[in-house]
């Protein structure tokens, strides 16, 4: 499909809320929340004649069981269509709707919602910001006018800044929202797989995407993170979703991208990622296995007593974040890391409140142990459980566990997720985590 950029139109407020009004009816016995985002919420912005609409439930379930409602209104349902934990439904054109519709539903407290609000919010009170935006965009719709990747592409670094920009706001406006629903009235281990790679997936990508001096791009079929580490622990590619036939493309478009930047890279394959033989490929490609990790879950059923070892507090600001960044220093990861990555992450991503919470145990004021919890998916992701050498031994890796199962308990998650070598395995069944998936990570060899 080719891009066009048009003139605003003032009827596309009026489309919006007609659309809106048909979802509200056909999803009426649902909790349910709808936004005009996008170009085409922005007064005076040219955007393409694209009506995207926001939607927040308070558990995808609800949107799931609205799917032959909304088929009936002429919607496709298309799934995640790349992002995860997203329900996306596109409805062409028709005569009493002369622009297409995109409506992208979200449970509620995924960051995504916020993000979008506060890009059209940000746009919206600055004017000249809008004008730069709705330039470039028009200037890569001339130069991609059949080429939807590179037209993303050519814009991403922009709309990275907006997004810092615009989460740096002070002036921002509230809205309001649904409350999120963490707990499922019966797991299944597919619901467990789906979620623990979307808690991975968000884990991997939602601070980074703030970091001045990092990229991120997010796609319908394939992810790359990159950061001015040379360290292929924090350059990624990620979340694929390839058709057999473009699999080799990105492969080689993914080399490409990180040797332009002169940085090493690592290509995660989780489960349900695309093509199927896309090891097979990575590996005809010369990529080697670095690294297999056990995709392993437990069920939270009670409170974890603490023997309080260690004084276990969680990181609040930049300067603190060091200590956090001492421990993975000291197991080998580049000293980079803080000054580079982690001292540019805006705080209100990791303060209270929000679903990252990252910890540090000291053991005789020295920092000991790393701990950090990603409540997303409606599961509680435990990541980053490090010892440093001189302190193993001692019990503080199962003391910063205990702890986090104990945060997760009281937040009201029944189940933990996280990946584990095989020596954490170990570790993780006495905590009565079970193996559940593989997940690969490959180096360019």
């Amino acid at each position: 499909m080719s891009i066009h950029i048009v003139p605003h139109d003032s009827s596309w407020y009026s489309q919006f809320l007609a659309a809106a009004e048909e979802i509200r009816r056909a999803c009426s016995a649902i909790a349910l929340l709808l936004f005009h985002i996008g170009s085409t919420s922005i007064s005076g912005l040219a955007a393409k004649p694209v009506i995207d609409i926001l939607g927040e439930v308070e558990d995808l379930d609800d949107i799931d069981a609205c799917r032959g409602s909304l088929v009936t209104l002429g919607f496709d349902p298309l799934g995640e269509f790349g992002m995860v934990q997203r329900r996306f439904f596109k409805r062409l054109p028709m005569p009493d709707f002369p622009c297409a519709i995109h409506l992208h539903v979200f449970a509620a407290g995924d960051p995504q919602i916020e993000r979008h609000l506060r890009f059209r919010d940000y746009l919206r009170a600055h004017p000249s910001e809008a004008k730069k935006y709705e330039e470039l965009k028009q200037s890569l719709a001339s130069v991609f006018t059949n080429d939807r990747e590179g037209y993303n592409e050519g814009k991403n670094s922009q709309v990275q800044e907006l997004d810092r920009k615009a989460l740096l706001w002070p002036s921002a406006p509230a809205h309001p929202h649904l409350n999120p629903i963490p707990r499922l009235k019966k797991w299944t281990k597919a619901k467990i797989l789906d979620s623990m790679e979307a808690n991975l997936y968000f884990h991997m990508t939602h601070l980074v995407r703030y970091v001045p001096d990092a990229e991120f791009f997010g796609r319908n079929s394939l992810s790359w993170v990159s950061t001015p580490v040379s360290d292929d622990t924090f350059n990624y590619a990620l979340h694929a979703h390839l058709q057999p036939q473009e699999t080799d493309f990105w492969i080689e478009h993914t080399i490409s991208y990180y040797q332009s930047k002169n940085l090493p890279f690592s290509w995660w394959i989780k489960p349900s990622d695309e093509p199927k033989n896309l090891s097979e490929r990575l590996r005809e490609r010369g990529f080697v296995l670095s690294e297999l990790h056990k995709g392993m879950f437990a069920e939270i059923q009670h409170l974890p007593q603490l023997s309080h070892s260690l004084n276990i507090e969680r990181i609040l600001t930049p300067e603190s974040l060091f200590d956090f960044c001492s421990i993975a220093q000291q197991l080998g990861l580049s000293k980079e890391l803080y000054s580079r990555v982690w001292k540019q992450i805006p705080p209100s991503l990791y303060q209270k409140g929000t679903p990252i919470e990252i910890y540090v145990g000291y053991a005789n004021g020295i920092p000991a142990v790393s701990g950090l919890l990603a409540f997303y998916g409606r599961v509680a992701g435990i990541y980053w459980i490090a010892t440093i050498p001189t302190e193993r031994g001692k019990g503080h890796a199962s003391e910063m566990m205990r702890f986090l199962l104990q945060r997760a308990f009281q937040e009201k998650y029944q189940i933990a997720v996280l990946l584990a070598s095989s020596v954490g395995e170990k570790l993780y069944r006495k905590f009565g985590f079970s193996f559940l998936a593989d997940f690969y990570e490959y180096r360019k060899g």
